[in-house]
């Protein structure tokens, strides 16, 4: 995988392009048995394309929320709550 995405940013550069690790991902395609024997895991400890994307960042942080926060009837309720976890947060209260 990883000579792959070398060669992808290679065939890039040429034409003056490049990978944004924040915002790239990829997927694997093939057959069961194919993909089985694939060893993912440790992979996943040196790719990090999308991890910081949004899309990916945005889920982690959403469930990292208190539940109270996440299930808030409203959006007034929800910043009304919001609010002073985060200041918690960045304050170690």
């Amino acid at each position: 995988m990883q000579n792959c995405i070398a060669d992808i940013r290679k065939w890039m550069l040429q034409d003056r392009l490049r990978l944004n690790d924040d915002k790239t991902e990829f997927i694997m395609i093939g057959t069961r048995q194919k993909l089985a024997k694939v060893n993912i895991y440790p992979m996943q400890s040196r790719i990090t394309l999308g991890d910081r994307s949004f899309k990916y960042a945005g889920r982690k942080l959403w469930h990292e929320l208190p539940r109270d926060i996440r299930y808030a009837n409203t959006v007034h309720i929800f910043k009304r709550l919001l609010k002073p976890h985060l200041f918690r947060k960045a304050y170690l209260l």
